[in-house]
């Protein structure tokens, strides 16, 4: 067995063996609100210059209990792209007593506009659907993890779309 393999068995047996605090991770009521950040970045070893970085913002306010509505803006940039997604969605979270682990669904909707070096800048709508799960590790942080599928119309070549899956980790502060 590597040592990655062991570092990756030794992780989740301490996730598996945190014990539940007595705090309530329910807590999702009206009027709560979270912001949420993750980003990558690439760097190849056999070109330095063609550096390659992804940071996403995620702001959501829950407009009833567990039922969240928010703004997600993702920036790709690359040395000769530069890529802007800008979203609204809604996202049903099911929070139960003392559940740490919180899946979820929901959709957005929104734009994309793509600059490239050789090609004239590019609009896109968006449309996706979203499902992932929550690791609430206190009540005001959170690991999540989600799975979208993402419908994108390029309105500026007039093609008829494409979709794409995206796998996206990132943590949140709950307030």
């Amino acid at each position: 067995m590597s040592r990655i393999h062991l570092i990756l068995a030794a992780a989740c047996l301490v996730f598996l063996a945190t014990p539940s605090c007595a705090a309530d991770y329910s807590l999702l009521p009206r009027g709560t609100r979270e912001i949420g950040l993750s980003g990558i970045a690439y760097v190849t070893h056999d070109s330095p210059e063609d550096i390659f970085g992804v940071v996403t913002f995620r702001g959501g306010y829950y407009v009833a209990k567990n039922h969240q509505v928010g703004v997600d803006a993702t920036l790709f940039a690359y040395s000769r792209i530069q890529d802007a997604y800008l979203s609204g969605f809604y996202r049903y979270v099911f929070a139960g007593h003392e559940r740490r682990l919180c899946p979820f669904v929901g959709a957005a909707a929104g734009a994309n506009v793509s600059h490239f070096e050789y090609i004239p800048t590019g609009r896109s709508l968006l449309i996706s659907g979203e499902a992932g799960v929550r690791y609430r590790m206190t009540r005001a942080f959170s690991f999540d993890v989600t799975y979208d599928l993402m419908y994108r119309r390029n309105g500026s070549f007039g093609l008829t779309g494409r979709t794409t899956s995206v796998l996206k980790f990132g943590f949140a502060r709950i307030f």
